[in-house]
């Protein structure tokens, strides 16, 4: 018999990955809709854009 970690779901990732995109949504990083969508429509296509990253939060004007 082998002892080891327990066994993680993919619902457990799920979760985390959720909750890691909570944290950064509520931090200020964001991808723009505008980006996401670009880079969907340009999937399967000879110019595939990378993934879109995330843009580090803007700093309000004085």
């Amino acid at each position: 018999m082998t002892m080891g970690l327990p066994k993680r779901s993919w619902e457990d990732d799920d979760l985390e990955a959720i909750e890691e995109g909570i944290e950064q949504a509520d931090a200020g990083q964001l991808i723009p809709f505008e980006r996401i969508k670009d880079w969907v429509a340009s999937w399967d296509t000879p110019d595939e854009k990378p993934l879109p990253t995330v843009e580090p939060p803007r700093r309000p004007h004085r």
